[in-house]
């Protein structure tokens, strides 16, 4: 599951809609999980279909597994319709308090990606400290989204920092031992932005081994 979803996260970076949903239908057939249905909803909504995304989403809405990240994103769906049910916003807004206290670290989790693929970076990152606060430093993944989270900020200074995080990331997972896709794609992405082209290319061809 972890690699289907670095994969989605691929695609939302790279803009393959059409990709996301194609990955995802692939996915369900082998078995139904709402965190695949959330993110198929995303490519349905990226590729111009809210309606259709809203439909989508709102089947699994109540499973605990995506409660918050689903209204957050039932949310930004919402006004984004051509007729905006405000109704609609105001009751999953008025809900948010609450999906917040009772989200699990995989909800918060997926809360916080979608919300940095929206580049709400500020919440995002609350988000995600809020696994690393539940956790006592957090999992691979929690720590590798604060690493994105820093990347994706436009002073470089931020940027720069961003590879503390995706190197504890690495280090979190069997002493060392075991790759982290994610991380390992953060680390290739910080070096092309600093122009260390080299040390990108390397890194990009740990990932393909």
């Amino acid at each position: 599951m972890d690699k289907v979803l670095v994969t989605i996260n691929y695609y939302v970076r790279e803009k393959y809609w059409c990709s996301i949903r194609q990955l995802c239908d692939e996915e369900l057939r082998k078995g139904q999980d709402p965190v695949l249905v959330f993110w198929k909803a995303f490519g349905i909504f990226k590729e111009g279909n809210t309606t259709e995304a809203l439909r989508e989403l709102t089947r699994v809405q109540d499973r605990r597994e995506i409660t918050l990240a689903a209204a957050i994103a039932l949310i930004h769906y919402h006004e984004r319709c051509r007729n905006v049910d405000q109704e609609a916003i105001d009751t999953l807004t008025l809900e948010i308090d609450n999906r917040e206290e009772m989200a699990s670290d995989k909800d918060l989790y997926v809360a916080a990606t979608f919300l940095y693929h929206i580049n709400q970076f500020k919440r995002a990152g609350v988000y995600t400290q809020k696994i690393l606060d539940n956790t006592a430093g957090g999992n691979q993944n929690s720590i590798c989204l604060k690493g994105w989270i820093y990347l994706s900020t436009p002073k470089e200074e931020n940027q720069k920092k961003s590879q503390q995080f995706f190197e504890a990331a690495l280090q979190a997972g069997d002493g060392g031992h075991t790759k982290h896709l994610e991380s390992m794609l953060g680390k290739a992405k910080l070096f092309e932005k600093l122009k260390q082209y080299d040390a990108a290319l390397e890194t990009l061809n740990e990932v393909s081994i």
